[in-house]
């Protein structure tokens, strides 16, 4: 009975020690990313916090200039393309001041930005081809197609580099 403890106790640092160690990496990017593009809200403070159910990512809102990205765990090995690809789209929520009922307003502040190659691949990573449509049609996510379309053919050919560099595989019968 006493090792089940020990051990269970040795999962549970071991869990925390990992969700710090992703939690330094995917702040590390929030600092990139907002030194780089989101100027706006460089007086903002963000932390990541880790769940292991919910979506990929979502926003905490506050009041304070202190907000939160909660993160699945399940991305946390994510190629680092796609992850800067769904850290954009909530930074963009930050930027915009917008809540869950804005995710075509906010894709297109992440393109508008110059990330959009980011944007694509992180679509194209999680399978998402096309838009995908919520709340009876009232807003909706950009999908991989829909963003090459709003990008230059100088940002489409990064988006092509960063597949390939990355491996991933882009089903043609989806676009």
């Amino acid at each position: 009975m006493g090792e089940t403890c020990i051990t269970e106790s040795n999962n549970l640092i071991s869990e925390k020690l990992e969700d710090y160690i992703h939690s330094r990496k995917f702040e590390d990017y929030i600092h990139t990313l907002m030194n780089d593009a989101y100027q706006d809200i460089k007086d903002r403070t963000v932390h990541i916090i880790w769940t292991r159910t919910g979506p990929n990512a979502a926003i905490v809102w506050s009041k304070n200039k202190v907000d939160t990205i909660k993160c699945n765990i399940a991305i946390a090995d994510w190629p680092e393309p796609v992850i800067l690809g769904l850290l954009s789209h909530e930074l963009s929520h930050i930027a915009l001041g917008t809540d869950l009922h804005s995710e075509l307003q906010t894709d297109e502040d992440v393109i508008a930005r110059g990330l959009g190659h980011y944007l694509a691949i992180e679509r194209a990573f999680t399978k998402k081809y096309s838009d995908h449509i919520l709340r009876d049609g009232e807003d909706r996510y950009l999908g991989f197609t829909s963003i090459k379309k709003k990008m230059k053919s100088k940002e489409v050919r990064k988006i092509s580099r960063l597949l390939t560099e990355f491996g991933i595989v882009v089903d043609d019968s989806e676009q």
